[in-house]
Formats: C-alpha cells, structure tokens, sequence
C-alpha cells in the first residue's frame, strides 16, 4: 500500500508552516511588528505629513501592509511547492498544466490497477482451466 500525498494538501501545509512563522516572528516583535518612530511635524507640513500624522490612519495602513505580506508570505511556498510558481508568465496556461499534472497521477493510478485486474484475470484462467482439465 502507498501512501500518497496530494498536492493540494502540500500547498496547504506550506502556507500554513509559513503563515506560522510569521506569526512567531510577530510575537517577538520583529520584522515589520517592530516600534516605529512617532510622527513628527516640522515646519509647514505636506498633505501626505498629515494625513499619516493620524494614529488610526498609521494603524490602518500597517494592517493593510501586514494583510498583504501574510498574503505573500502565504502564496508565493504554496505556488512553490504546487510546481504553479511563475508559471503564469508562460505559454501554457495554469489551469491547462495543473490539468496535464492531474490527468497525470490519474494515469498512473488507472495503469496500476489495471496490471492488478489483469494479474486477477491471468489467475482466475488459470484456475478455471485448470477445474475444467480435473
């Protein structure tokens, strides 16, 4: 009996491992997580000086950021391990190569159990001529 893992199940497993490790590396306060100098103003401050004075819009900004790094840090070892990584920049579509892939393991899954049938099938001639020959 073999056991197989799916590819799927891969990707899930890399993003989840990832998605944990930052959340350690968060938890020690590193990384993007780290303190931050406060906001200063000097002189004639520009718009942009302003609208990221504001706490909540500083707050607001840095979840976005993380959101999208978590995004990132998520797909780009799932995509890896998928075999799908930059991919899309090539002839072949991804849908079209993930169909190859799978029609692939399905293949060799069919081939496998027809080399059991037909074994089953040699054995079950040989016992029947050999009841008819008795």
């Amino acid at each position: 009996m073999t056991v197989r893992i799916d590819r799927r199940v891969l990707q899930e497993v890399a993003a989840a491992a990832t998605l944990i490790a930052a959340f350690v590396i968060a938890g020690q306060e590193k990384w993007v997580f780290a303190k931050t100098l406060p906001v200063t103003r000097r002189g004639n401050p520009s718009f942009t000086q302003q609208i990221f004075s504001d706490r909540a819009t500083i707050g607001f900004v840095r979840f976005a950021i993380v959101l999208l790094a978590l995004y990132v840090i998520a797909s780009v070892p799932a995509l890896v391990v998928g075999g799908r990584w930059l991919r899309g920049l090539s002839r072949p579509s991804v849908a079209a190569a993930d169909a190859v892939a799978d029609g692939a393991i399905v293949i060799a899954d069919l081939k496998s159990k027809l080399k059991t049938v037909q074994a089953e099938r040699d054995l079950a001639k040989a016992l029947a001529k050999a009841a008819l020959e008795a």
